[in-house]
Parts: structure tokens; sequence; C-alpha cells
């Protein structure tokens, strides 16, 4: 009798430290975000006991900073080349829109595989050629920045290469 008892009461308590667990691992899985930082960051953050939101807001706000000057100079760059006559008015128009719509298409691909992105890219790109073509534009305005073309690792020009915060843009 005693060592039913005994069985009993260890299965209560193994079910029980199980069942916790589960309640605090879900707890933990709905409280954390996945923040995906590069392993030297994420080392700084633990080593340091960062918050890891803010972290992200810091680097979130970096990249704005970097993309804003970066914009600046290619808004710059092209007042140059129509002044130069290399391009009109209107072409600098249309190209500042096409980039626009370009970073908003690159932003939709983040979460794919890497296959996909690939695959979508090869497609980003042709279609980016074939407006350039359509409006009399040398792909060379269309890749103002990062880069100077649409090399090995997709559209250089448009900061599409991961960055230096692991992330797409």
């Amino acid at each position: 009798m005693r060592l039913k008892a005994a069985v009993a009461v260890v299965v209560l308590a193994c079910v029980s430290v199980l069942l916790g667990a589960y309640g605090l691992s879900a707890i933990a899985a709905e409280t954390q975000t996945d923040y995906n930082f590069p392993p030297v960051i994420q080392k700084l953050v633990e080593k340091f006991n960062l918050d890891p939101a803010k972290v992200d807001e810091v680097l979130q706000e970096d990249r704005k900073e970097r993309e804003a000057k970066r914009q600046a100079m290619i808004e710059e760059r092209l007042d140059q080349a129509v002044k130069q006559g290399r391009i009109t008015e209107k072409q600098k128009e249309a190209i500042l829109a096409k980039r626009k719509e370009m970073q908003e298409k690159f932003a939709a691909l983040r979460d794919l595989s890497p296959e996909e992105r690939r695959e979508a890219l090869k497609q980003l790109r042709d279609e980016m050629e074939k407006w350039a073509k359509e409006n009399g534009i040398d792909t060379k305005w269309l890749l103002m920045g990062k880069g100077r073309g649409f090399g090995p690792r997709g559209f250089c020009g448009f900061g599409f290469k991961g960055g230096p915060y692991g992330r797409i843009m």
C-alpha cells in the first residue's frame, strides 16, 4: 500500500514538473521576439545584458540615417547628371520613382528562402532591365549607392546585401 502511494506521489510530482516546464516555455515563447542579430551583436547583447528591443531600436535608427544619406547622395548625383545633360529631369524623376518601387519589392523578399529569393531577384533584375530599356535609361542610373551592378549579390545598388546587421536592406 505504501509503495502504491509513493509511486502515485512520484508520478504526480513528475506530471507537475512537466506541466510547469511546459507552461513556462509557452510563456517565454509568447514574450520572446526573434531579433535575428548577427553573432557579434548577439554576443554584445548577452555580455552586457542589453535589452534586445533597445538594441534593435538603435540599429533601426542607424539604418534609417544611412538610408537617408544614401538617398541624398543619389539625388545629388542625378541632379548633376541632369545639369550635364546626361539624363533629363523627367528621366531623373522616373529613376527615383522606380528605385522606390523596387526597394518596396525587395522588402517583401525578406521572408523568402535563399532559393526563392534568388529566383525573385532574377525576375526583378529582368524587370528592371526591361523598364530601363523601354525608358531609354542606362541601368547604371538605377544602381547607384552601395554597388554598381547586377553582380552575383543581386541589386547591390539598392542596398540588398544583407547589410552590416544581417538584415536585408
